[in-house]
């Protein structure tokens, strides 16, 4: 007997060859969906590389010439790739404008050129390298704002190397709060968060660790290569020049959607050309060792080591005229009166001394803006060892020697700009180092203090419990310890008028035009 045929099995194979078929239609979709948006965020990227290369590019001729004037503007309007300089009512202001293969993007900056520099623009800047391994924040703020506190604190606290192969190693758990930028290699070992940017002229190194959120939130730009563990979650975009996790050029295809190649070089980055020292400080402090004080004194050493007793310890006073240091022959305070000489770009009223040493008292700074030339070296020890600033009031200490803050020291500021525009506390130094072990600036405060440092010549090595609010400035830069450092923004207001100045960038951003 003849069996009949339903077709059943047919008619299952061709429903199951139906969704097979519009599942493998969905999927290439989605693929081609995904390489669409990898393609746009790679064009997008390389137009926003071009507009940044316009803007670098005529800083370079503006720092020449301190204008745009004769700045050769290009014609991309026909071309599908390119860049140009786009014109604007302010001469100091510049749009870079990139075109990539359809994608367009603008780079806005304000140049500025003035006869006087200002050296303490970033919060941590060091000429051949930093190492931070603490575990405070490093933050900043604005004391204009009043003091820092939760309610004060931003995140503008540039880090920075300026001399070629300068590295930067961050192996702590120190939050940063602002954008790290190495003329060298950037290496994280640590679990410290970074909220900003990286941007290294070498390799980068993102390991180990731990924590569950953004170990950068911004854009990481490496001019070499980069190795990130895989577990690592980052926030921005990664651009790379060489390699990523060994994945080179060839095999593009197999990079992660948020990582892409470029083809700038670090000349081309003006935060790689900047000078390392701009002040020339051995040569703006060279002939202090042979100052000599009022009438052609010799400059007396100021040590309270062995304060007159029986009559019980009082701070030394000085003011912008005059100083006092404990004659122990005489058993008498002796006034130091006030020289008037040249220093830092200016003419000013100096106390001329030869060391200070300040253990078990206090120095009282009023009246206003009080220089210290210290001839010898100065340091603090013993308890108390207190500087007291009072408000309005600052103290600049000018030297070519070391510079020793132990940690009973204890100076107390108002922490915000004088009367006069002056930092309350700043350490100007020429020593210069003669070995990796030789340092010129330590700063081990267990309490808090205002402190800026410019000492580009010697290694600075700042070991403190207590928070730091200020700006520093060395040949290398060592900070560890419990304590913060919270950059004053304040500070970028502040110039110093050496020289004929310099051209800057003081602001860029991607703009948008309407």
């Amino acid at each position: 007997m003849k069996t009949q045929q339903h077709g059943f099995v047919l008619l299952s194979v061709l429903i199951l060859t139906t969704i097979s078929t519009l599942v493998a239609f969905s999927a290439l979709n989605e693929t081609r969906l995904q390489e669409q948006i990898g393609g746009n965020q790679q064009k997008e990227l390389n137009a926003r590389l071009l507009a940044e290369k316009e803007v670098f590019d005529a800083f370079k001729y503006f720092e020449t010439n301190k204008n745009l004037n004769g700045y050769p503007i290009k014609d991309v309007s026909a071309d599908g790739r390119g860049s140009t300089l786009l014109t604007t009512a302010d001469a100091n202001v510049i749009v870079g404008y990139g075109k990539f293969d359809g994608a367009k993007a603008y780079f806005k900056a304000k140049l500025t050129s003035s006869g006087a520099i200002n050296l303490f623009e970033s919060g941590v800047v060091a000429c051949d390298g930093i190492a931070l391994s603490g575990s405070g924040h490093i933050d900043s703020y604005d004391s204009r704002n009043g003091p820092y506190s939760q309610n004060n604190k931003n995140n503008n606290a540039s880090v920075q190397t300026i001399n070629a192969n300068a590295d930067i190693t961050l192996s702590g758990d120190s939050p940063i709060y602002g954008n790290v930028t190495a003329n060298g290699k950037f290496t994280s070992t640590g679990s410290a968060s970074l909220d900003g940017s990286v941007t290294a002229a070498g390799d980068i190194s993102i390991k180990g660790g731990s924590g569950s959120g953004d170990r950068v939130t911004g854009d990481v730009m490496s001019y070499g290569s980069m190795i990130l563990d895989d577990w690592i979650p980052m926030g921005g975009d990664i651009s790379v020049k060489d390699a990523f996790n060994g994945i080179t050029r060839d095999k593009i295809d197999e990079l992660p959607n948020h990582v892409s190649f470029h083809d700038l070089d670090p000349d081309q980055n003006p935060s790689f050309s900047s000078s390392c020292d701009p002040a020339d400080i051995a040569t703006q402090l060279a002939g202090i060792a042979s100052l000599k004080g009022a009438n052609g004194q010799t400059p007396p050493k100021v040590d309270t080591t062995a304060w007159y007793s029986g009559k019980g310890n009082q701070p030394i006073q000085y003011t912008p005229d005059n100083g006092q240091y404990y004659d122990k022959s005489s058993k008498q305070f002796q006034d130091i009166p006030a020289i008037t000489t040249e220093l830092m770009g200016e003419e000013v009223q100096a106390i001329v001394i030869e060391s200070l040493t300040l253990k078990n008292d206090s120095i009282h700074i009023s009246g206003g803006d009080v220089v210290l030339v210290v001839q010898g070296d100065f340091k603090t020890a013993g308890s108390p060892a207190n500087i007291t600033i009072e408000s309005g009031s600052s103290l600049t200490i000018i030297t070519e020697s070391k510079v020793d803050i132990g940690s009973s020291a204890n100076i107390t500021a108002d922490a915000t700009l004088s009367d006069n525009n002056k930092p309350p506390f700043t350490i100007y130094s020429a020593y210069e180092s003669t070995g990796d072990s030789d340092t010129g600036v330590k700063m081990n405060g267990a309490t808090d203090m205002y402190a800026s440092v410019y000492a580009p010549l010697t290694h600075i090595d700042i070991n403190a419990s207590g928070d730091m609010m200020g700006a520093v400035r060395g040949k290398t830069v060592d900070l560890s310890g419990d304590g913060g450092m919270h950059y004053d923004e304040a500070l970028g207001t502040v110039e110093t008028p050496i020289g004929e100045g310099k051209a800057a960038i003081a602001s860029m951003y991607y703009h948008y035009p309407e």
